[in-house]
């Protein structure tokens, strides 16, 4: 089911910003994204993502393609993180697992992909959750800085794309990986727990971009206005609420050491409670 710009009806129209399947909406307290998570209650086919700030330098790209901007040679490199992190894991998990894919849960370089993902490794995949508190958890769990912007950054993305695609191959700019019940929660727990889901944007582009590319090219194509239909939303929450969401949200049982259940998630929530999270 798709989203419309009319869903937001009940906030001010001059904290709403529109175009070409992007639709940004700044909301002025936590409080106001309790009603928006109740607009998602019959709409399933989004999923969230938390980021610390809103600025240039945070856009919807793999961490591969952040910290490596210029590379030229993109896949060969990928392939070389891909092969030498595969080798290392032979050290510690089943080489039998690491060689064979089973097709009924998913496939196996993404999984091997994915537990480098959660755990710093660069690679072209980007973090998503299908829980929206979890999302802005990751949005606001890290302290002000002097970078910090005035707004945190929660996005929603549709799933719902082949609805608005003329040809179902064009999907192909965004990939969603669900593993579900791809591992078990030795390999990695942290999937589970965080609700997991990743994306792999077309050649490492910001997904934003993407969609308003190809949601500008199919409207000049068929001469046709997409004012209602949403792909994809940023809602910007003040930084100054970061309080007022974390207790919320310790409520809610949405914490570090519930999000990431492992040694390394332990000790990072004690730092958390020392006032060090960096």
């Amino acid at each position: 089911m798709l989203m419309t710009t009319k869903d937001f009806c009940s906030f001010p129209a001059n904290n709403q910003e529109y175009k070409d399947g992007v639709f940004k909406l700044q909301l002025t307290s936590w409080d106001e994204f309790h009603k928006v998570t109740k607009i998602f209650n019959k709409n399933t086919n989004f999923i969230w993502r938390g980021q610390r700030n809103d600025c240039e330098g945070w856009k919807l790209k793999s961490s591969f393609d952040r910290k490596l901007p210029n590379i030229m040679n993109r896949q060969s490199k990928l392939d070389e993180v891909f092969n030498n992190f595969k080798h290392q894991l032979r050290c510690i998990l089943n080489e039998q697992w690491l060689n064979k894919g089973n097709n009924e849960i998913v496939d196996v370089d993404n999984k091997i992909w994915g537990l480098g993902q959660h755990y710093g490794l660069p690679t072209l995949l980007l973090d998503w959750t299908k829980d929206p508190y979890k999302a802005a958890y990751f949005a606001f769990f890290k302290k002000s800085s002097i970078c910090q912007t005035e707004n945190r950054a929660i996005f929603a993305l549709t799933k719902s794309l082949r609805l608005l695609i003329a040809k179902p191959i064009n999907a192909r700019f965004v990939e969603f990986i669900d593993y579900e019940k791809g591992y078990d929660e030795t390999q990695n727990g942290r999937l589970k727990a965080q609700d997991g889901m990743f994306t792999k944007a077309l050649n490492g582009r910001d997904i934003e971009a993407n969609v308003l590319k190809f949601t500008d090219k199919k409207r000049k194509k068929q001469g046709k206005q997409y004012e209602e239909e949403i792909i994809l939303i940023k809602i910007l929450i003040p930084d100054t609420e970061r309080d007022i969401c974390l207790n919320d949200l310790k409520s809610k049982n949405k914490t570090h050491i519930v999000l990431f259940p492992d040694y390394v998630g332990a000790v990072e929530s004690c730092k958390i409670d020392l006032g060090i999270d960096d």
